[in-house]
């Protein structure tokens, strides 16, 4: 069966939309976390307890794992990911290196739109706000990457 074109915009459009609402719900699990948590309060207050280390990447693992928009996860064992990452935990001996690993967890997804931010990236997501000329490049501890422009 052949499908049309526009039932393939719909598909692309709902499956755009359902990255997003998979997105959205990741960041708003780990803005919850980092709200329930009084004692965390900013990441340039102190560092994270190896607690909250731990507790932090069983949260964003969790969210992922329940909200995430493929099931199927692009055909990556998610709990795999978890019990390799989980242990790997107790070796991080900054913020920024933890940081680092929950997002090379995420990033193991293989999905542009997945991603997680620290929370001094929240704070400054503002300031990061600008004019563009139709794409940006950001560098990571992993090839650059392109994003989309907005419109």
């Amino acid at each position: 069966m052949t499908q049309t074109a526009s039932s393939r915009t719909g598909l692309r459009s709902f499956r755009a939309a359902a990255r997003f609402a998979s997105v959205a719900a990741l960041f708003a699990g780990v803005i919850f976390f980092f709200a329930s948590h009084g004692s965390i309060s900013r990441a340039s207050d102190k560092e994270l307890s190896a607690k909250d280390r731990a507790d932090v990447l069983e949260d964003v693992w969790r969210n992922v794992r329940d909200r995430y928009y493929d099931p199927a996860f692009h055909g990556i064992n998610w709990d795999d990911v978890g019990n390799r990452y989980r242990p790997q935990v107790e070796n991080v001996k900054s913020d920024a290196e933890f940081y680092a690993l929950v997002n090379r967890m995420t990033g193991e997804l293989h999905d542009a739109h997945t991603r997680f931010n620290t929370p001094e990236q929240w704070e400054n997501r503002d300031k990061d706000i600008g004019v563009t000329i139709g794409f940006s490049a950001t560098e990571r501890d992993w090839p650059q990457v392109m994003q989309t422009a907005r419109t």
